[in-house]
């Protein structure tokens, strides 16, 4: 069983150690766990804290005294000299871990041999999460031989999330800065300079706590974060090299960009200048380097026209502060315009009292389909005061009054409100589907990111904002915190009312009938379902024309998802999957509504091993439909020929009492106010 050490360096910590130190006792990682806690001279109660503190039987911890405030990079080096575990974790003492970190990262470690695995990390303040990462290079998923040097092409350096290769940095001797702040610097050039792999794993696991007490927030009045930086970055030249075509320019643009925020936010003015010429003397060393294309004017101009190798400082400032007011301009502009917009369309929220029992129902996209319809169509409209907004009425004044006067706000999916809650609103997420395909967070969404950076930054704002979310089988939650982590809403255990609907009227024939007679389906009818692809120029779908001109006894319909069509429909999927003999789909969760009520289904997953890639499925739930998975469209038509007996594991929910549920809870939000 691996080994692995966990570094943590204190200092008047006694706020947060508890915390850091449980997070580590909550690791679902059943290896050892060594943990090197270093005191750098702390006067409160922090080391009294960790003594007292109780471990589970495979976690030690060793406790280490400086004798004198040394910081962070002495602590952290005093630890690699002593430690023999296999891999090694930087901890701050105000941070903590996400419950699965070790046990993650040690088994893509085993799996591949990497020197490093770096985490995407999360930002934590006042009992709320807030995530930020749009970096481009997380995209990727390895970088591997002198690629590895892109490393230094990351927004933000921080070597805490990560998971080293304790080997590696012992065989390196990749130590961090000693003595001043910025002590990252040193060793993520020396990770980028040395590794020959490296892996990034895209979950937030490592979490940032918003510390205004750190180091780094404090000393603004004096030069000591303009001395650390120019001794940071002094250091890190000394291992910096054109590992490849950009390695060199990649640290610099960062080394500049930091220097300019830095200079201006924690520095006095009476610093400012002599410590921007010493950091540009020191980067002007290196003038045989590449330079990327950007988008920025201000680095076209100082790299582009070769400033900081000319040394021209004076220049560089004025370049700086006409930037700093162009961004000014460009940020009022934005807000007038906001402002100038609002006042046309009434985005306001406008200034009216909420209503105890109002409840606006914003749908799935704001149409009248999914859970949304089937609740809305069953809630006591005597007993609630019952609204649903429909597309038309989307983002118009009345539509804005609406939400505004709704004690509850019920939505389906990632609904664009255009609209932030206030104080005593409830916003109640019913969702559109049993997790089956992997979305947000529990998957790269290699192609999506690459559509839109800020995809899962939107997402986690958008469910952050939810109160409740609504689950239809039991087994759902876990899939659902894989895909919403750090989610602060509470779930509804009620089951989906457009299920309900179906088992309700899984016997009703009478009903049935009509619903044929509404889509003209005079012979058995076969159901085609495929679910939308990341990648648009996909073409993996079956060919439904030829199986309808084979098999005459059936009628074959199919309905695309909205993603993959233009076309505008009015078809219930509902009601077609209460008439249906077979439902035929991909990785929709559709088949869990079908399976509900016996229906035959088949799965026809032609493109599995490419879906993985960017997507992925939650494998484990499929096992109930081995049976029927289909690789080869022969093998759909031998199911339609010669179906299974198959007998489908009940787990979902006593559907008589979903609407109660419902109302019980509407009536307990309005009582409590």
């Amino acid at each position: 069983m691996s080994k692995i050490g966990i570094v943590i360096p204190t200092y008047n910590s006694e706020k947060f150690i508890e915390e850091c130190l449980s997070s580590i006792n909550h690791q679902t990682f059943e290896g050892v766990i060594n943990i090197y806690l270093v005191d750098d001279g702390s006067c409160d109660h922090t080391l009294e804290l960790a003594k007292k503190y109780v471990f589970n039987d495979h976690i030690n911890i060793q406790i280490f005294e400086n004798e004198m405030n040394m910081r962070q990079g002495y602590s952290r080096n005093r630890m690699l000299d002593i430690l023999d575990d296999e891999y090694v974790i930087f901890l701050d003492s105000d941070d903590f871990l996400e419950k699965t970190t070790i046990r993650r990262a040690i088994d893509i470690f085993e799996k591949k041999d990497y020197d490093a695995i770096f985490l995407d990390w999360i930002y934590y303040n006042e009992g709320s999460f807030k995530y930020r990462m749009n970096d481009k290079l997380r995209l990727t998923d390895e970088l591997i031989g002198e690629n590895c040097s892109d490393l230094l092409s990351l927004k933000v350096y921080y070597t805490t999330p990560a998971v080293y290769k304790s080997s590696f940095l012992k065989a390196h001797n990749i130590r961090y800065g000693e003595g001043y702040f910025y002590e990252d610097y040193e060793f993520m050039v020396q990770v980028a300079m040395r590794a020959n792999s490296i892996y990034f794993l895209h979950f937030p696991l490592y979490i940032v706590r918003f510390n205004e007490e750190s180091t780094t927030k404090s000393n603004y009045n004096t030069n000591v974060h303009a001395k650390s930086l120019h001794a940071a970055i002094e250091a890190s030249l000394k291992h910096l090299y054109a590992r490849n075509e950009y390695s060199i320019y990649h640290f610099y643009r960062y080394a500049f960009l930091k220097t300019l925020s830095y200079l201006k936010h924690r520095t006095p003015k009476r610093f400012r200048r002599k410590s921007l010429r010493n950091i540009i003397r020191a980067l002007s060393v290196n003038q045989d380097y590449s330079i990327l294309n950007e988008k920025s004017r201000l680095l076209s101009e100082v790299f582009g026209k070769r400033l900081i190798d000319k040394q021209a400082v004076n220049r560089i400032a004025l370049l700086d502060y006409v930037n700093t007011k162009r961004k000014r301009v460009k940020s009022t502009r934005k807000k007038f315009k906001a402002i100038k917009k609002n006042s046309k369309t009434n985005h306001k929220t406008p200034q009216v009292e909420i209503i105890r029992n109002k409840i606006v129902f914003a749908g799935f996209d704001f149409e009248y389909k999914g859970n949304s319809k089937y609740l809305y169509e069953s809630i006591n409209k005597d007993k609630f005061d019952v609204t649903f907004i429909n597309q038309e009425q989307a983002y118009t004044a009345s539509y804005y009054e609406a939400l505004s006067s709704a004690k509850m706000i019920i939505i389906e999916s990632w609904n664009q409100l255009k609209y932030k809650k206030k104080e005593g609103q409830v916003l109640i997420q019913l969702w559109h589907g049993s997790p089956l395909k992997k979305m947000t967070f529990a998957t790269v969404e290699k192609y999506a990111l690459r559509k839109n950076r800020n995809s899962r930054k939107q997402k986690f704002k958008n469910y952050s904002g939810w109160d409740y979310l609504l689950v239809d089988r039991m087994a759902d939650k876990k899939y659902f915190d894989l895909c919403f982590p750090y989610h602060t809403y509470d779930y509804l255990e009620f089951g989906y009312p457009r299920v309900k609907w179906l088992v309700d009227n899984q016997n009703n024939e009478g009903l049935k009938s009509q619903i044929k007679e509404k889509y003209e389906i005079k012979k058995p009818l076969v159901l085609y379902v495929p679910t939308w692809r990341d990648d648009p120029n996909t073409d993996v779908f079956l060919e439904i024309e030829k199986l309808r001109d084979k098999y005459t006894h059936y009628t074959f319909l199919t309905l695309e998802h909205s993603y993959l069509s233009d076309k505008v429909r009015n078809d219930d999927i509902q009601e077609l999957i209460l008439i249906s003999e077979y439902v035929i789909s991909d990785y929709s969760s559709i088949i869990y509504d079908a399976k509900t009520i016996n229906k035959k289904v088949i799965l026809y997953q032609n493109d599995l091993a490419e879906y993985k890639t960017y997507r992925g499925i939650f494998e484990e739930r499929l096992d109930e439909f081995r049976e029927v998975i289909c690789f080869k469209e022969e093998q759909v038509e031998e199911l339609l020929i010669n179906y299974p007996d198959l007998k489908y594991p009940v787990d979902h929910y006593n559907y008589s009492e979903t609407t109660c549920k419902f109302e019980h809870l509407f009536e307990k939000i309005i009582t409590e106010g």
